[in-house]
């Protein structure tokens, strides 16, 4: 008797990937607004084994979770273990860039491991597929203004979801998302998109809209704008975007990327007070200094 297959598809920054179990998943909340019936441009189908295939080959990255590898034929593949269990290994990934399909194996009893559609996607590489349709994550709060939209970045803590609050707060402002926006270039527009990923904002929606300037806010006593340069706007950019510091391609795509923003859209730090006066000081230098639609 044939297992059967459960399929969840899901389109996120225009990707759709279609995710083939062999068990019935959760479908997080955060999940459920991606989720799409249109064709998919990955296929990942993770298959329940009794044995895993070797697992030799040159090692390029060790994590807590997982391990980065290439075998004999040069295939691209990563292999995961439990660190609360003496980093047991129960799953390997295998990543075909060319066909865009990936096929995740695990042993037989950890269908546990693959509970939910974020635990899924914890082994998709999702990171690296998203390198491959030249988009890339960075670690900012996402905000549709009257001026364009704005993103808020920076280290945690800085204030970057107290700054996007503050405009949706006092300028009717909409938030698209709350701590990880998918970047993109397209026809010399960088657009920003959604995630399902929105940390404590809890804030995922399925939408995009063009970049307008970055803003690096650090908590102060007052409040004052300042118009950085491109190479300190190239170093914070480039410290918040979710990078395989390991793949040089990826690098290579992460600096290129980054190059360009810094080139185009203007970048500044905000050094601000969590109130309205840090939305008025800001305001007022996107009315004079920023080109918007």
């Amino acid at each position: 008797m044939m297992n059967r297959e459960y399929q969840y598809t899901f389109k996120i920054s225009g990707i759709v990937v279609c995710l083939h179990l062999q068990h019935e998943i959760l479908v997080e909340d955060r999940f459920k607004l991606f989720m799409s019936d249109e064709k998919p441009d990955y296929n990942i189908y993770f298959q329940k084994v009794e044995t895993l295939d070797n697992t030799d080959g040159e090692v390029f990255y060790e994590g807590i979770s997982y391990a980065a590898f290439a075998n004999d034929n040069s295939e691209f593949k990563r292999k995961f273990w439990d660190r609360k269990r003496n980093k047991y290994l129960y799953s390997t990934g295998t990543y075909d860039w060319k066909n865009r399909v990936i096929i995740v194996k695990y042993l037989q009893g950890e269908e546990e491991m693959f509970g939910c559609v974020n635990a899924c996607f914890f082994y998709i590489a999702w990171e690296e597929i998203l390198m491959h349709e030249r988009r890339i994550m960075l670690h900012s709060s996402f905000v549709e203004t009257a001026y364009g939209s704005i993103l808020f970045s920076g280290v945690s803590g800085a204030g970057k979801s107290t700054q996007a609050d503050l405009w949706c707060k006092y300028r009717n402002s909409r938030m698209l998302n709350g701590d990880r926006t998918i970047l993109q270039w397209s026809n010399e527009e960088l657009i920003g998109y959604g995630s399902p990923y929105a940390g404590s904002s809890k804030c995922y929606i399925d939408d995009s809209s063009k970049i307008s300037a970055i803003v690096f806010p650090e908590k102060k006593n007052f409040c004052k704008v300042r118009k950085l340069d491109r190479g300190t706007a190239f170093r914070r950019i480039f410290s918040g975007l979710t990078v395989n510091s390991w793949n040089v391609e990826f690098v290579e795509f992460a600096c290129s990327m980054t190059e360009k923003i810094v080139k185009l859209i203007p970048c500044y730090e905000l050094s601000c007070t969590p109130d309205k006066n840090a939305v008025e000081v800001l305001e007022k230098v996107l009315r004079e200094e920023v080109v918007y639609e």
